[in-house]
């Protein structure tokens, strides 16, 4: 068996990558499509594009957020995973939910699973899913296949959510394929290592996966007291980095919050029960990677040719810098390919629905165990974190120590969050500094706490801030805003101790702490992002300056992420505004003339295969009121290293007066 991912670009594309890999039609090749484009005209097209060139294949998907593919994260992309088998028949199914998942989940593997079936791979819908409840129906039908796969994302939007085959695309219900030989070795492990943290709390009210009441208080109350208003205020979408957790089967299990109803209710991406004692689950990006390395270290040892990667999205939001480096490693396994979910399919002691954590499938028609192409080094620890929601818990946690006599345990718990955060801290009693992490001598280059918190004023920040107000006047505003609103976040001009000034971005929360008004100061160095955003300013007004009057456009088209920037003197040239026209392919498709169109994408063909850098061609766009305006098309084409076209930049120049003269006469 082989297995070759790559992004969907377009048809032609897609034809020439299939050329080039000499991928063959058969129903023996499984084609997983695993795509942001959270649209149903497009999933069908893309379908309809598969299935011209690929008859014979065996298609499922789902709609994502975010996409795994040869080690790389991406987001807004579509995968394409095409795994040929020799030895390994296929057999694909989808049912519409009916009444829950328990009923979509027997009917699949009543249809699916058969005497020599090896694995499941399913994908539900993310919306509508009880996946407990869908991973017991296929128990009840069969206790020993392995199932992978997961429910389907929507880029956190928790709107809609599709899964499909290549006769079917749903919103509601859920799609598998079963993969059946005697030859087909299937290891699967997961990654969590999530830690509780905080009181633990028992569930006093629920149905299935939906949560009344915690402690005789509603779901949402219970949020909101421990993490703050905020993070319960944005329920769903923030739920994935706080999820519940308990053991079950003897696996630690954690359960994200998918909706929120009126009356304080919510519901979970599995089944909890009354009775249930759970926790709040926090994430330590460190501890996270290091148990992925585990998990390279055990597959390592067995015969793969594919790893298929289902993982949570909460991993990809929590840690979005450091996501790849988990699975980096297993890419010098086998190819990887895979989505982010928004509940994940493991099969253990039993068919358990995970959620924060990275599960993975690993298959082999070869029993031969190669060596790993490549060495890795420990990972290094950068990560991103929900401060405020995290001091929340702490200080309500301390509370509630000290009342049972544990006020210990609380102050080690903050005293962790606070040296190992990755932002400065500094923390202000009656406008005094009175402690800093590390992190916050580093920004300010100071050696010492003492010296850095008896520092004055004006050796700080300057006297004005770049907006000309007092620094000390607005950053008593910003104080009164904070104490008002409960936190307030602004951007400030800060000056280290050799006099060097730098930008911060500064997150102030109030906070009262041991009877205490306290001020917790977050500040993280944005220097290099100001400094870009003054670079690009620049860059704009002079390319604004000289495009003005010269009747000519920029155009600047990505051809991996099959995305165009679109200058506002393009779209003025055709009669619209610049909010009127997406910056994006289909605009500059859906404006040009039928008949050109097929001559540039010829062009733009030869160009590829002949390497040429420079490409130029008049053609017509339709103006708003209906009349066709003539372009004189440059740009410069770049390639990588295999020849394959990555952007094109250019220009479009109104040629319509001189092109209507030369038609006359």
């Amino acid at each position: 068996m082989k297995s070759i991912n790559t992004y969907y670009e377009d048809f032609q594309t897609l034809q020439a990558f299939l050329t080039k890999q000499t991928i063959e039609d058969s129903p023996s090749l499984l084609i997983q499509v695993f795509t942001s484009k959270n649209d149903k005209s497009f999933i069908q097209t893309l379908l309809n594009e598969l299935t011209t060139v690929l008859p014979q294949a065996t298609i499922i998907g789902s709609t994502t957020d975010g996409e795994i593919m040869n080690a790389e994260v991406s987001t807004h992309k579509t995968v394409l995973s095409f795994t040929q088998f020799k030895c390994t028949t296929l057999k694909t199914d989808i049912t519409l939910h009916t009444k829950d998942g328990y009923f979509s989940g027997m009917t699949l593997a009543k249809s699916l699973i058969q005497e020599d079936t090896k694995l499941l791979i399913a994908f539900t819908d993310g919306l509508h899913t009880n996946g407990e409840a869908f991973l017991e129906g296929i128990h009840s039908v069969n206790s020993d296949v392995i199932v992978a796969g997961g429910l389907a994302g929507d880029n956190a939007a928790f709107t809609e959510t599709y899964v499909f085959t290549k006769d079917h695309i749903m919103m509601k219900g859920a799609v598998a394929v079963s993969l059946n030989s005697n030859s087909l070795t299937v290891s699967n492990g997961y990654s969590f290592n999530w830690h509780r943290i905080g009181k633990e709390l028992t569930i006093t009210k629920a149905k299935d996966n939906r949560v009344y009441t915690i402690n005789n208080k509603t779901a949402v109350e219970i949020y909101a007291y421990y993490l703050g208003e905020d993070i319960a205020t944005e329920l769903p979408a923030v739920g994935v980095e706080f999820p519940l957790m308990f053991t079950r089967n003897g696996i630690e299990v954690a359960r994200a919050v998918l909706a929120k109803h009126d009356d304080g209710s919510l519901v979970f991406a599995g089944n909890l029960h009354t009775g249930d004692k759970v926790q709040f689950g926090y994430g330590n990006p460190l501890d996270i990677l290091e148990n992925s390395d585990d998990l390279f270290h055990q597959l390592q040892e067995k015969p793969s040719e594919a790893i298929f990667i289902y993982s949570c999205m909460a991993r990809r939001h929590f840690m979005p810098d450091t996501i790849h480096e988990e699975i980096k490693p297993l890419q010098s396994i086998a190819p990887t390919s895979g989505f982010f979910t928004y509940g994940e399919f493991y099969t253990g002691e039993k068919k358990e629905l995970l959620n924060q954590t990275m599960t993975i499938v690993s298959l082999s028609e070869d029993n031969i165990v190669s060596s790993p192409k490549a060495n890795f080094l420990p990972h290094k620890r950068t990560t991103t974190s929900s401060i405020n929601a995290l001091i929340n818990l702490v200080n309500r946690t301390s509370q509630e120590a000290m009342e049972k006599d544990a006020l210990e345990q609380a102050r080690l718990t903050f005293e962790k969050l606070f040296e190992k955060s990755p932002d400065g801290i500094l923390l202000l009693e009656d406008d005094i500094f009175v402690q800093c992490n590390q992190k916050m001598l580093d920004l300010f280059g100071y050696t010492t706490t003492e010296k850095f918190v008896n520092a004055s004023a004006y050796t700080l920040f300057p006297r004005k801030q770049p907006d000309g107000s007092y620094s000390l006047i607005k950053l008593k505003k910003m104080r009164e805003l904070a104490k008002k609103n409960g936190s307030h976040q602004f951007e400030w001009v800060h000056i280290k101790e050799n006099g060097e000034t730098f930008w911060v971005d500064i997150m102030l929360t109030y906070l009262v702490m041991n009877k205490k008004e306290i001020i917790y100061m977050v500040y993280r160095d944005i220097t290099h992002r100001k400094e870009l955003e003054d670079e690009n300013i620049s860059i704009k007004e002079r390319q604004d300056f000289a495009l003005i009057g010269s009747r000519t456009s920029v155009l600047d088209w990505d051809f991996r992420a099959n995305s165009m920037y679109i200058s506002p003197s393009w779209k003025e040239m055709l009669g619209y505004r610049d909010d009127e026209l997406p910056n994006a392919t289909w605009t500059w498709f859906k404006q040009a003339h039928p008949d050109d169109k097929k001559e540039i994408f010829s062009s733009l063909r030869m160009h590829e295969e002949k390497q040429i850098r420079y490409f130029e061609k008049t053609h017509r766009l339709k103006h708003k009121d209906g009349h066709w305006v003539w372009v004189l098309g440059r740009a410069q084409i770049f390639y990588d290293e295999n020849g394959k076209k990555l952007r094109m930049v250019g220009t479009h120049t109104d040629i319509t007066e001189e092109k209507v003269l030369q038609l006359k006469y």
